[in-house]
């Protein structure tokens, strides 16, 4: 984990690892998806939290691999405590905060259904923000309440997935 901020500086730059901040400085390597049909923001019933629950894990696992080794990120402000995750041990990265926000990670294989609950926390709004980043592959999965930002390694494979995820894509010109 000490090598944490140099690989994030390495595949992302020198900025917070929070989607946001990604979103501004990647543009070009940025995508959203939404969660449901319509761009629905919030599920309201079981099936869309199934549907939400199926793309979030399609695209991240496409991102960060089946079983690939990533560090989890989390955001929280100065009165927040590191969350608290099953089976997680969250090391604050001191060099990676900004502003009144303290970053920290965690090391975790990323698989599909393993962070079910987090997701689902994270689009009813009581949890994030969060952000996983697979270093090896140069890409990241951020969540939010309406879907999530990725990034991905280059302007090709955004335009890439694009084409494979287009139905879940904001009608939006700038993209959100």
């Amino acid at each position: 984990m000490e090598d944490v901020v140099d690989r994030w500086s390495e595949s992302f730059g020198e900025f917070p690892p929070i989607g946001s901040f990604c979103r501004d400085e990647l543009p070009a390597r940025w995508l959203r998806i939404h969660s449901l049909p319509a761009s629905k923001r919030y599920p309201g019933t079981e099936p869309e939290y199934r549907e939400l629950l199926r793309r979030h894990n399609e695209v991240a696992t496409t991102l960060l691999g089946d079983g690939d080794s990533c560090i989890l990120f989390a955001a929280t402000s100065d009165d927040d405590p590191p969350p608290s995750l099953a089976g997680l041990t969250f090391v604050e990265v001191p060099d990676l905060s900004a502003l009144q926000i303290h970053i920290a990670a965690a090391q975790v294989p990323w698989k599909p259904g393993r962070f079910d609950a987090l997701i689902r926390a994270v689009a009813d709004e009581t949890a994030g923000p969060f952000l996983f980043a697979n270093f090896e592959r140069r890409t990241a999965y951020a969540p939010y309440d309406g879907g999530a930002d990725l990034f991905l390694a280059s302007p090709d494979e955004v335009v890439t997935m694009k084409a494979r995820w287009s139905a879940w894509l904001s009608a939006r010109p700038d993209g959100l």
